[in-house]
């Protein structure tokens, strides 16, 4: 027991998330091999280059295994991967989940649910799992903040937006996903929360004086319904006012 916790506390953050889009790369592997070693290798290698959705399912796979450029680590361990390879991934995951389904119901619309449910039985159930996988990569892929809200370490996450408090330097850094949007003072910002019918919204201004042209301007904008983002956003202006 000691030991699992050990390793738990020893784990890089975000090396979760890299560990189950790899995972979910393999599992397509493993079942694209087995196909072919059923209807052949020969025969299924010169239809794919002749097949740009092989090929691209290719490239997504290998994206999937050798992940380019992920970086696992506690600066961003909500987002591991690059944000381009973050978008490509989720795109595709997207795509190929949708054309999964659309396929599964054109079938079952031409060839009657038992044909469906005798070829999902004779795939191993693989039909179902397919599509799961999919939605499952994109959901990894999602846009979220880099971190959860921790006020006493100063930082902050509402909606994909994190705001990082030094209270060394008095400046705050603002990241959209892992992406730097930019450094501030914190004494110029400010949380401002409205509702808006059933939604509430939640901007981030920058008021300077120093900076012509940046009186009250917006350095992003959520709107959100959740409680634990207002919480975070009300979080944020109390350490923001205590600067």
């Amino acid at each position: 027991m000691q030991s699992h916790q050990r390793a738990r506390e020893n784990a890089v953050p975000g090396s979760a998330t890299l560990f189950a889009l790899r995972a979910i790369g393999i599992l397509f592997i493993a079942r694209w091999l087995y196909s072919m070693s059923e209807a052949g290798f020969a025969e299924i290698l010169d239809d794919i280059g002749s097949s740009p959705v092989a090929i691209l399912h290719l490239l997504y796979l290998f994206l999937l295994v050798a992940l380019p450029g992920a970086r696992p680590g506690a600066a961003h361990p909500f987002q591991p991967l690059p944000r381009w390879l973050r978008q490509l991934l989720r795109a595709l995951s997207l795509l190929g989940g949708a054309f999964a389904v659309l396929s599964i119901a054109f079938y079952a619309l031409h060839a009657g649910f038992g044909e469906l449910a005798v070829a999902v039985r004779d795939s191993n159930g693989w039909l179902v799992v397919a599509p799961l996988l999919y939605f499952l990569a994109a959901w990894l892929c999602r846009r979220r903040a880099v971190w959860r809200t921790r006020a006493t370490a100063g930082r902050f996450a509402i909606g994909c937006f994190g705001v990082e408090i030094d209270p060394d330097s008095r400046n705050a850094t603002v990241w959209d996903q892992n992406r730097k949007i930019g450094q501030y003072a914190a004494s110029e910002l400010a949380v401002r929360q409205e509702r808006a019918l059933a939604v509430t919204r939640i901007d981030l201004i920058w008021s300077s004086l120093a900076a012509a042209g940046h009186n009250r301007q917006r350095v992003f904008r959520v709107r959100t319904l959740g409680n634990a983002e207002r919480a975070s956003a009300r979080a944020l202006d109390t350490a923001l006012r205590r600067i």
